[in-house]
């Protein structure tokens, strides 16, 4: 058995996506349940927004427990987001402790989607981090581009900056320099038992590789159609994601967002969020695909992100106890833990991969419902634009 330990929903979901393209078995936990008899167990603790000393106590414990149970754990791979939002230091200290490594190597760059660590900076399509939407984010704005000056990562006890020819010190974090899916390559090449891996979603496809998976072909091009009514989340408010809806409407789809009352902390918020309930449910009438957005920027609020995420998860608790719906589409790892933590689901099987981390999964405390999860900043899959359904 191989074990990911994720900090949010969506980077264990494109984890568990990675896992159905080379074949593996997947279960995807939000917490730890030892019962399990997958070839891929990825943990969500769901400590992105947590502290570096809480989030590390959550490690540690998800770590003893995993280390004391019977499960035939082969290695463990630390999944951390990919431009180092939330406590990483705290995280990969507390495991390296508990699993009685040297050091972890810590490789961040996702080349496939363009972001890149080199010279010492975080790039993405070639832009300095710090001048890309991430420096907009509510929660964690990037204000600088340089690794090793990045909230993350401080309070780390030794932290080393090394390109993929160079040896390793005795101990400490060590972030790797990656531009090309040949340095990953050459990275998984240097696993040894006195190493942790850790880092995004290419590197741990890398590892794989390195381990004599092989990826199958047309993964991505699952049977899978859209064919029943669907509520589409959309919990980020980047531009990427704001674009996303005005394409929808462009194409005819239906966007229901959140009602202006529902942005003051002192609004009546039952009556805005009968309203709200009453449009979405009147909006099935004649679309069969769904969106519900917050649709306007935060930036800098991570308290009122936080208070918007729960009334994104509570008007589709709403929706659903009033309608039955059979897939739900959730765009942002904290919303799509804040629906799952709404409904109390903590175990799902990934079925289908609809797109780069995109990962449709079915729920198992609630057959027939499924959950497709998608990072903020990734694009909807194809499959969302496909057929447009207004009758």
């Amino acid at each position: 058995m191989i074990v990911v330990i994720a900090d949010d929903l969506t980077g264990a979901g494109e984890i568990g996506g990675l896992g159905l393209a080379y074949g593996l078995s997947v279960e995807l936990q939000r917490g730890f349940c030892a019962e399990s008899d997958a070839e891929l167990l990825v943990i969500d603790t769901d400590t992105r927004s947590f502290s570096p000393e809480a989030a590390g106590r959550v490690i540690r414990d998800v770590a003893c427990r995993l280390t004391a149970s019977r499960l035939p754990i082969e290695w463990i791979y630390k999944k951390t987001d990919s431009v180092l939002r939330g406590p990483v230091a705290g995280e990969l200290e507390a495991l390296r402790d508990v699993m009685r490594t040297a050091r972890v190597l810590l490789v961040p760059a996702n080349p496939s989607k363009g972001r890149v660590v080199y010279d010492g900076n975080y790039l993405i399509n070639g832009k300095l981090l710090s001048n890309t939407d991430f420096a907009k984010d509510p929660e964690y704005p990037a204000r600088t581009s340089r690794v090793l000056d990045m909230p993350a990562l401080s309070g780390a006890r030794q932290i080393h900056y090394l390109k993929s020819d160079q040896p390793f010190p005795c101990e400490g974090i060590v972030i790797g320099q990656a531009e090309t899916k040949e340095d990953l390559i050459r990275w998984s090449e240097r696993t040894d038992e006195q190493t942790m891996m850790a880092g995004a979603g290419d590197f741990f496809e890398a590892i794989l590789e390195g381990k004599g998976f092989v990826r199958k072909k047309n993964v991505e091009e699952s049977p899978y159609r859209l064919d029943q009514k669907a509520l589409l989340i959309c919990g980020s408010s980047s531009n990427t994601s704001r674009q996303a809806l005005r394409k929808a409407e462009r194409l005819g789809g239906r966007v229901c967002r959140m009602p202006e009352g529902l942005f003051r902390s002192n609004c009546p918020e039952d009556a805005s969020f009968q309203k709200w309930t009453d449009e979405i449910i009147g909006s099935f009438k004649h679309w069969d695909h769904v969106f519900i957005a917050i649709d306007r920027e935060v930036a800098g609020k991570a308290e009122f992100a936080e208070t918007l995420r729960r009334r994104l998860a509570h008007i589709v608790l709403t929706v659903l106890q009033r309608m039955p719906l059979n897939e739900l589409f959730a765009e942002g790892g904290a919303t799509a833990s804040e629906i799952a933590a709404c409904f109390g689901w903590t175990r799902f099987e990934p079925c289908d991969l609809l797109g780069p981390g995109v990962v449709r999964m079915k729920v198992l405390e609630s057959d027939p419902i499924h959950l497709t999860i998608k990072p903020g900043s990734y694009p909807w899959p194809k499959i969302i634009w496909e057929k447009r359904d207004e009758k």
